[in-house]
């Protein structure tokens, strides 16, 4: 959660007065916003609350406006073609396009792995096909340029926020992973990268 809450304060911190949080499942980020933003949401199926604005695939969807933010939390991971959903949603914001990867190689997936033998259910190959799943393992140095690929592809200016261990939580979890964030590599220890996208 504590990505969700930096994405709040990344939107906070700008003059954002529409958000389309594309893949919002239960719209967890409009609870982090302030009141005076209006908040949309998309997913592919409606939420147990019935508040999703846009149900169905991003893609396929005519939505007839534009938003000052686009969101996409650990969204792109899931589809086939992320390229192709970026340069979509792209054309949606008008200020910001919010993207956040995670980071797959990070030491908790080694560990994980390792250990486990496993990353985890959305990497599982089960015995039925899931929707809910990652097709894409990519590590901290891809996602950075895949970043910047995107940015000088369509002419915007991108900030890279690494989402370190440690979080907001007072935890032996999170004293341990605000320690890693001095002692180890961007590599392992950012469990997720956020791409901030503005329109020069």
């Amino acid at each position: 959660m504590f990505r969700i809450s930096e994405v709040a304060k990344i939107i906070e911190g700008r003059n954002i007065k529409s958000v389309l949080d594309i893949g919002c499942r239960d719209c967890v980020l409009k609870t982090h916003l302030n009141n005076d933003i209006d908040y949309y949401g998309n997913d592919l199926f409606q939420n147990d609350k019935g508040i999703v604005n846009y149900v169905g695939d991003i893609n396929q969807l005519k939505i007839d406006r534009t938003f000052d933010c686009v969101t996409a939390i650990d969204i792109l991971e899931h589809t086939d073609d992320p390229y192709q959903i970026f340069d979509g949603i792209v054309k949606l914001a008008d200020k910001v396009l919010i993207i956040n990867l995670p980071n797959c190689y990070d030491l908790k997936s080694v560990y994980k792995f390792s250990v486990k033998g496993s990353l985890g259910g959305k990497y599982n190959f089960g015995v039925e096909n899931s929707l809910d799943r990652h097709r894409w393992m990519m590590n901290y140095d891809q996602i950075v340029r895949f970043y910047n690929h995107k940015a000088r592809e369509h002419n915007l200016n991108v900030s890279i926020v690494p989402i370190k261990y440690g979080g907001e939580r007072f935890s032996l979890t999170s004293v341990v992973g605000n320690l890693s964030r001095y002692l180890l590599s961007k590599r392992l220890s950012t469990e997720s990268v956020i791409g901030v996208f503005e329109k020069k």
